[in-house]
């Protein structure tokens, strides 16, 4: 692993003249001590931060990019819980009562004997390339009896330019 590191993020740099200068020497090599790794690594952890708006739950996509490839909803009537996948999310964070996240899984449990007025869902992407598939049997939010007698589904790309 450290001679794939090493090859990947070499220790001498070129000057503005294109010639080779050998970098600094660490005492101990880590991914935060070679260039650039740090830029991957926080490109591989993208999180998807789970709020609620005006009793919608709002998925809101970090601003450097995010492919949901399985965006759907399940409810069970039973036990008042709508369960949102999102599949590709990432690392799910969210702090409201009521919403649960399991980012191994991804997927997101709203508990609608917590959240009565359940308005919706919405999807909020950020500043760069964004790509949101509905999933297999969709977001059927029809299907939930609980919460307010409307309720929407909308998605906002933000800002990128490349979104689909």
């Amino acid at each position: 692993m450290r001679s794939l590191l090493a090859t990947l993020f070499p220790r001498s740099v070129k000057d503005l003249r294109g010639v080779r200068r050998k970098g600094q020497r660490h005492q101990e090599q880590s991914g935060e001590s070679l260039r650039g790794f740090d830029a991957l690594e926080s490109r591989a952890m993208l999180a998807v931060d789970v709020t609620l708006a005006s009793n919608r739950v709002v998925l809101s996509l970090d601003a450097g990019g995010t492919t949901l490839s399985n965006l759907s909803t399940s409810y069970n009537s039973g036990s008042s819980l709508l369960t949102i996948t999102a599949k590709g999310a990432g690392a799910l964070s969210t702090s409201v009562p009521g919403i649960t996240v399991n980012s191994v899984a991804e997927t997101i449990t709203v508990n609608l004997t917590k959240i009565t007025q359940f308005a919706g869902l919405s999807v909020v992407g950020g500043a760069s390339a964004d790509a949101i598939t509905i999933g297999p049997g969709g977001v059927n939010l029809a299907a939930v009896t609980n919460g307010a007698a409307s309720q929407a589904f909308v998605i906002d790309t933000g800002a990128g330019l490349t979104d689909t």
